[in-house]
């Protein structure tokens, strides 16, 4: 059992992360760090598209508390922070203050490279996504648009100074398919398989089991908060259902194509 410091932002996905490093380890702090005003996005928009984007995360907040608000919320020592204190001294005075052998990051903002110098290799990052077959933003959201559910995911990796960058300690993919899928079921399953995995790789980080594998070299463009707009998720909620009735009746040779780094020694 390892000491852990555990820095999320609010919310029940979040929340779930922490029960299962509980379930492994030592969670001595969680760091919960506060959303930033610029998140509801509907506030861009007007009319029927505003009503669009505020349905899509009113649709994720739903779903999130089908999947994980049975989980017992994380009554361990938290700091609450807001969006903007989360590299300040006093933030890193706090994590320090716990002598932690590694720090998980999940759903955060970007930490700064004094962090990670204090605590060189000991910064786990979880991100939703494949690398490297998407990058940036919203990376469990372009597979659909591009048809490619087989890129759903997420890497569980070292952290970098540049971002989703470092050594892959593993990957996951959805537990289970189905045609009824939507956008928010294929990311809450996402996040159940790894918070079901983060304990044990990070045990075996630690113990030097588990070897990280360096992320290719890639010149795909990352994609960026601003290329999510009404018009994309539109054509993401049409075309679903023909996507995952495609990916599906060939689901082997479509998840094949797209190899993801094991959790092997």
């Amino acid at each position: 059992m390892a000491k852990i410091v555990l820095i999320t932002s609010d919310a029940l996905r979040h929340n779930y992360i922490a029960w299962c490093l509980s379930k492994q380890h030592d969670v001595v702090l969680r760091v919960a760090q506060a959303k930033s005003p610029s998140y509801d996005q509907s506030s861009k928009y007007e009319g029927e598209e505003s009503k669009l984007i505020s349905d899509h995360f009113e649709a994720r907040g739903l779903s999130e508390r089908s999947f994980f608000e049975e989980y017992e919320a994380f009554s361990g020592k938290t700091l609450t922070i807001s969006h903007r204190e989360l590299n300040t001294d006093a933030t890193l005075v706090a994590i320090a203050e716990e002598a932690p052998e590694a720090i998980v990051l999940f759903g955060c903002g970007i930490v700064n490279e004094r962090l990670l110098s204090t605590f060189d290799k000991k910064v786990v990052n979880i991100h939703l996504g494949l690398s490297p077959y998407y990058r940036g933003s919203g990376t469990n959201f372009w597979p659909l648009y591009y048809q490619e559910p087989e890129c759903i995911g997420a890497t569980i990796h070292l952290a970098s100074a540049e971002v989703d960058a470092g050594d892959i300690l593993c990957q996951v993919r959805p537990a289970t398919y189905t045609e009824s899928d939507t956008i928010h079921s294929l990311g809450n399953k996402t996040i159940h398989e790894a918070g079901q995995r983060i304990g044990d790789v990070l045990e075996r980080y630690l113990k030097a089991e588990l070897q990280g594998v360096k992320q290719p070299k890639d010149d795909n463009e990352a994609f960026k908060k601003k290329d999510f707009n009404p018009a994309v998720l539109r054509k993401v909620i049409e075309t679903l259902p023909d996507t995952m009735h495609d990916f599906i009746q060939d689901m082997p040779a479509r998840l094949a194509s797209k190899p993801i780094v094991e959790c092997k020694s």
